[in-house]
């Protein structure tokens, strides 16, 4: 039985506290220890995105509309 990716929601009311950074940490320990990860970069700024531009990060990153394809990878992370 496939119990599906685990899921991370980070939230805040406030901006600039970090979540992004944290969603950024967590979705590259998880890549580290082999797995497949989907950061979901659901901030109006995309500042994951704009990360990712610049450079490779082991693990995926895409809008809120790759949660689509969620049940593809081992961990989500929505920032």
């Amino acid at each position: 039985m496939s119990r599906g990716p685990i899921l991370i929601g980070m939230a805040s009311l406030k901006g600039g506290v970090g979540k992004t950074t944290s969603a950024v940490h967590i979705a590259g320990r998880f890549a580290e220890q082999g797995r497949k990860v989907l950061l979901a970069d659901g901030d109006r700024i995309r500042t994951a995105t704009t990360w990712a531009a610049r450079g490779h990060l082991p693990f995926t990153v895409g809008s809120e509309r790759s949660l689509a394809r969620a049940a593809e990878y081992d961990v989500v992370i929505i920032d």
